[in-house]
């Protein structure tokens, strides 16, 4: 199932760093919604974000403004003690 939220990551990404990334997982926080976990990776460096109250269809620039950096202690996050479904989003970036 691809679980997106039907959201340009790849954009939102890019407009909140200033940086395209070459690939995001994007995790959606089961116990609370409108709540984004993204893993953005630029070669072998990666960049942890929160997006907080963001809605599905939402615009770019929309996410982007809800975007907040930070840094998860494991990767898939975890809700309930269980790891948390992610979706890869090809960027096609890495500036």
């Amino acid at each position: 199932m691809n679980d997106t939220g039907g959201i340009d990551w790849a954009e939102a990404v890019r407009i909140y760093t200033d940086r395209r990334p070459l690939r995001a997982e994007v995790a959606r926080d089961p116990h609370v919604p409108r709540t984004w976990a993204l893993r953005t990776w630029y070669g072998h460096e990666h960049v942890d974000l929160l997006f907080v109250n963001v809605p599905d269809g939402a615009a770019a620039e929309a996410a982007a403004a809800e975007a907040e950096e930070c840094e998860y202690k494991s990767w898939p996050p975890t809700a309930g003690g269980r790891a948390t479904a992610t979706q890869t989003v090809n960027c096609g970036g890495g500036q």
